[in-house]
């Protein structure tokens, strides 16, 4: 069973609602970035900078048992030099931290969420 499988697949954090994705299809085990962003922008869950940040300004109401478990992949948030790096959040040192991760050679596992905010 997958630990993601018990995880909530909605969030609240602060005044804001997000619906978590899962990207992979069943039987995957990882894809290539440019595949996730594809599948993300199909399921209207294709969030930027605007939502990452306010998930890391707001990160004390990602809820607890989040923590280290999953990571939130911002598919329309690139690093301003390097459009092939798209945004993730994932617990780090007793935090939410921002990183960057390839789109176009880098695999994404199946800890990673994208996130269609709802309200």
């Amino acid at each position: 069973m997958s630990k993601l499988h018990s995880l909530p697949t909605i969030i609240k954090v602060g005044d804001r609602t997000y619906e978590l994705f899962g990207f992979l299809k069943r039987d995957e085990k990882n894809i290539v970035g440019h595949e996730m962003v594809k599948r993300a922008v199909e399921m209207n869950a294709h969030c930027g900078q605007d939502d990452g940040q306010y998930l890391l300004d707001h990160q004390e109401d990602i809820p607890q048992n989040l923590r280290g478990k999953i990571y939130f992949v911002f598919t329309n948030w690139s690093r301003p030099y390097s459009f092939d790096e798209v945004c993730y959040i994932h617990w780090k040192d007793g935090r939410w931290v921002g990183d960057w991760w390839l789109t176009w050679t880098g695999q994404w596992d199946s800890d990673g969420q994208v996130l269609r905010r709802i309200e």
